[in-house]
């Protein structure tokens, strides 16, 4: 018998998967929206079916091979059960017993035939529920938008898993006594079933276990994100409608006001239970890689008028190795010296060449911290600088901000020689 019509259909179903893939996800195609060769092809395979004057539909068991093959299941889907096919072989076991002693020869054979059957549709079965469930751990289960959602998705499954586990052991305890009984009785019924399940009931049962203590993970780890997620909730609660709390306590004799005032960015809290999958995290580099290089345009300024650093003789050997952010140091503590009230870092960034090197965020942070950490030696003087910081405005609903925008610096004392100490900073 020549097989070449069925390779015919199987090539018209790969050069028009396309079509098919829609006809299967969206019910039926419109005739416009199919090329004529396409609607040739697969009508002679059989495959289309008319669904109107100019609509087309998938054959309707080809669709259900395929929702099969694909696993195209719900997000609570039910696993098959084979506790319906363990009744019937041990109900097809008693009556083959009852033909033998009524010597019926025939319906004896057409019950070995229909435990056979039965045996091949457990073990089928079988293997396709271990198959999906490992399928749906490793890919954390399915779609959920809620945490609640997610929470119920994995008892389900833990339920679901819990009575395959009942099945199994069921089918150990009755298909060990049908396949002794037939070996006793020489019925080759025995050998199928030996080779068929009694084989891989103890691989099904550990594989089952191992899936089982998978679900019992995600379910801790989805308690701890659940229970953190409400510990958030609470503090930011606390921290927004207490407007009796005024933040904080802090060791004023710990770090400097800078490290506690930090120009960071303001993070959005996003949590999403899928992040911790190494794939995902693979995925979400690849496409951050892909995207394309955005140009950014910056509108024409004004060059401001900038100022020469200044470099005494006894530094100018040493200007040379010197960084921009140093020059800019010295220089502005020259002029701290030389003005009579505060000077801020940020608008005295605009009058130097060196420290327009540098980003605004980047050099306020750096005077500060450095300013700071005094005494310093600036022309021969041993000096101590004064800052105050300019926090921004609190968040809506806060009343403390950690966060400042710029600093002012002012002269605070000059120190005698001898008090300095050896690790001081000379300009």
């Amino acid at each position: 018998m020549s097989h070449r019509p069925i390779k015919d259909a199987l090539q018209s179903l790969s050069r028009y998967a396309d079509v098919v893939e829609q006809a299967v996800m969206g019910g039926t195609l419109a005739q416009e929206s199919l090329a004529k060769p396409a609607v040739l092809a697969l009508r002679q395979a059989s495959a289309l079916r008319a669904a109107g004057l100019d609509e087309w539909r998938l054959h309707p068991r080809l669709r259900e091979y395929l929702q099969d093959h694909l696993q195209m299941f719900p997000k609570f889907q039910s696993l098959t059960d084979i506790g319906a096919k363990l009744t019937l072989i041990s109900m097809l076991h008693s009556d083959a017993l009852s033909s033998v002693s009524e010597r019926d020869f025939e319906s004896l054979e057409s019950q070995l035939e229909a435990i056979e059957t039965a045996v091949y549709d457990i073990a089928d079965a079988t293997d396709r529920n271990l198959t999906f469930l490992a399928g749906m751990v490793s890919t954390r289960y399915g779609d959920v938008r809620t945490l609640a959602a997610k929470i119920a998705q994995n008892r389900w499954y833990l339920k679901q898993s819990s009575q395959l586990g009942q099945d199994l052991t069921r089918l150990g305890v009755i298909v060990g006594r049908v396949e002794k009984d037939s070996e006793e009785r020489g019925w080759a019924i025995a050998g199928l079933i030996r080779r068929v399940m009694l084989s891989k009931v103890h691989v099904w049962q550990h594989g089952l276990s191992d899936i089982q203590t998978q679900i019992r993970e995600e379910i801790f780890r989805t308690r701890q994100i659940e229970a953190d997620l409400r510990n958030l909730a609470k503090a930011d609660q606390f921290l927004s409608k207490n407007p009796t709390w005024a933040g904080f306590d802090r060791d004023e004799d710990g770090l400097p006001e800078v490290f506690l005032r930090a120009l960071l960015p303001r993070l959005v809290p996003h949590v999403e239970p899928t992040d911790a999958d190494s794939s995902v995290r693979q995925d979400m580099r690849d496409l951050v890689i892909g995207l394309p290089a955005k140009k950014v345009v910056l509108p024409p300024v004004a060059p401001p008028a900038l100022q020469v650093s200044r470099v005494s003789e006894a530094d100018e050997g040493e200007s040379e190795s010197a960084t921009p952010a140093a020059v800019a140091l010295g220089d502005l503590m020259r002029d701290v010296l030389q003005a009579k009230e505060a000077i801020s870092v940020l608008h005295w960034r605009r009058k130097s060449d060196a420290a327009s090197q540098l980003a605004p965020g980047v050099w306020v942070f750096f005077a500060a911290t450095a300013l700071e950490a005094g005494p310093h030696r600036v022309d021969g003087k041993d000096v101590e600088f004064e800052l105050e910081f300019l926090a921004n405005p609190p968040e809506s609903g806060r009343r403390v901000s950690r966060t400042f925008r710029d600093a002012r610096v002012s002269l605070s004392k000059v120190l005698p020689a001898r008090r300095i100490p050896r690790e001081g900073v000379k300009v």
